[in-house]
């Protein structure tokens, strides 16, 4: 199931002066309900997937965030980042892994804030760092796990997630059994948890020019499935 981060439209004849190629000009969905318009993405290589894009003349600056995903099991309970403002870029990932599985996933990313004083090289206020999770439990099944962290440096993205979805232990649904990250500084993270060959794989490669900034999913006593949040490079 894939579904897109609300966003409010203001003005509807507003679209025009959104940033898509004029030769892929995105077809219209309605929402079932409340002022919001969902708009095809050309940021991932997903076609089916739907972004919601304001277009309000301050959120021109902003960019479209995706809702990619997921991929695993039915298991556990949704966990999502809702964020309130749309993050600019991921700044640390934190996992407790064992052999077999991801046992729990946190994150934290920055934000732009809007608000006078300070301005960044984007002009559009200062950054805020937001953190979510710890998702799952850090120890679970009597596994030893491992915790692991991934600093990114500041000009530093996630541009892939691959991962593998199998079976663990007595759990009755598939879960994440491995995580691997890979980065425009031409680095891979990985694979935390199994070795990358244990259940069936998947890959979250995202278009040109954007990056990964943010996760959802599902999660119990382990990572029972992930997605992601996409975004145009700022």
């Amino acid at each position: 199931m894939t579904v897109a981060l609300a966003l409010p439209l203001a003005d509807p004849a507003e679209v025009a002066a959104v940033a898509f190629p004029a030769a892929a000009a995105p077809a219209v969905e309605t929402a079932a309900a409340g002022d919001y318009k969902l708009y095809s993405s050309a940021m991932i290589q997903h076609p089916h997937h739907r972004a919601i894009i304001t277009t309000t003349a301050a959120a021109r600056s902003r960019p479209v965030v995706t809702q990619v995903g997921a991929w695993g099991g039915c298991g556990g309970r949704p966990f999502d980042m809702i964020p309130s403002t749309i993050p600019r870029r991921l700044n640390s990932i934190a996992l407790f892994h064992s052999s077999g599985a991801i046992h729990s996933l946190y994150f934290d990313y920055h934000i732009q804030q809007q608000q006078h004083g300070g301005r960044d090289r984007h002009g559009g206020g200062q950054l805020k760092l937001m953190n979510y999770g710890p998702w799952g439990q850090a120890s679970s099944y009597n596994s030893i796990a491992v915790r692991d962290e991934i600093k990114l440096s500041a000009r530093e993205q996630v541009t892939a997630v691959e991962g593998t979805v199998g079976n663990f232990r007595d759990v009755d649904e598939p879960v994440i059994t491995s995580l691997t990250f890979y980065t425009n500084a031409g680095r891979k993270y990985g694979p935390y948890g199994g070795n990358g060959k244990q259940g069936t794989p998947f890959s979250i490669p995202v278009g040109k020019g954007c990056i990964v900034v943010g996760f959802w999913g599902r999660c119990g006593w382990l990572l029972d499935a992930i997605g992601v949040y996409v975004s145009p490079q700022s």
